[in-house]
């Protein structure tokens, strides 16, 4: 379910946005140059690396479209990026079949074009990729195959270990914290134990595996796997731009409502 908070905050953010970006969120290329511009990575290698793919692939006009708009919303707090994420994807729903496919493969390039993918770019993807896919595949909600946290206590260990592992960096004392607030509820009501997972255990791929995992448990399961994730980051009573990014990218990943607090973040533009 929606919560009111949500629906007047997510006006508020609609309201804040300049113009220009909310038609480039309602025209096919500008659509697709918001999302492009939203993925490329931080650093200049990097981005040039991927900027190279879009302008051999792209028509001119988004391609251009993509370098403008990268330096208005690179530098957004999550809260702004989601909301134009939310803005484009109706947009491209209307794409073509293959115009999608072509799409949708072309953002997987840009992701894995320097065969390291960043966590908050994969999260943006997550999002993108799990509103379109359900759209244009039309499937079936996935089948039940997990009821029980004995099932999935690893995968558990490991979202809620990179959640505090990124909340903390460097500070194993406050990581360890963060991650005990957020398994007790979990631990507690199951009477499991969860254990930290160090940081080569909580790849990328690992991560993946361990949404997929979770898109199939019951809902139940899904929604404190959220209240766990989510009584981590407020450990410390304040959410970043990037756990808000993470936080979204795994509600939407496993098809749950996304918790009210990863809307109630700055509205100003600040940097993640």
């Amino acid at each position: 379910s929606v919560h009111p908070e949500q629906v007047a905050l997510g006006q508020q953010i609609h309201e804040a946005l300049p113009q220009e970006w909310i038609d480039a969120c309602h025209s096919y290329d500008g659509a697709r140059a918001m999302i492009f511009a939203l993925l490329l990575g931080q650093d200049e290698t990097l981005r040039n690396a991927e900027l190279e793919i879009l302008k051999k692939s792209c028509s001119e006009e988004i391609y251009d479209a993509v370098c403008n708009l990268f330096y208005e919303v690179g530098q957004l707090h999550s809260s702004i990026k989601f909301s134009l994420i939310d803005l484009a994807i109706p947009t491209l729903r209307r794409l073509s079949r293959n115009e999608y496919e072509t799409f949708r493969a072309l953002t997987d390039q840009v992701i894995a074009s320097d065969q390291q993918v960043d966590l908050f770019e994969f999260a943006l993807l997550t999002v993108v990729q799990r509103h379109l896919d359900v759209y244009f595949n039309e499937s079936p909600p996935p089948r039940i195959r997990y009821r029980k946290f004995n099932d999935l206590t690893e995968e558990t260990g490991i979202l809620l270990s990179t959640l505090a592992a990124l909340s903390h960096p460097g500070n194993e004392s406050a990581m360890a914290s963060a991650f005990d607030r957020g398994s007790s509820s979990i631990t507690s009501s199951y009477g499991l134990a969860i254990a930290f997972q160090p940081a080569e255990k909580c790849g990328l791929e690992q991560i993946e595996r361990a949404l997929e995992k979770f898109n199939f448990a019951i809902p139940t399961m899904k929604r404190e796997l959220l209240i766990a994730a989510s009584r981590s980051v407020l450990a410390d009573e304040m959410v970043s731009s990037n756990e808000a990014e993470l936080i979204r990218a795994i509600a939407d990943a496993i098809g749950c409502p996304i918790p009210p607090f990863v809307r109630t973040a700055p509205l100003l533009p600040v940097a993640a």
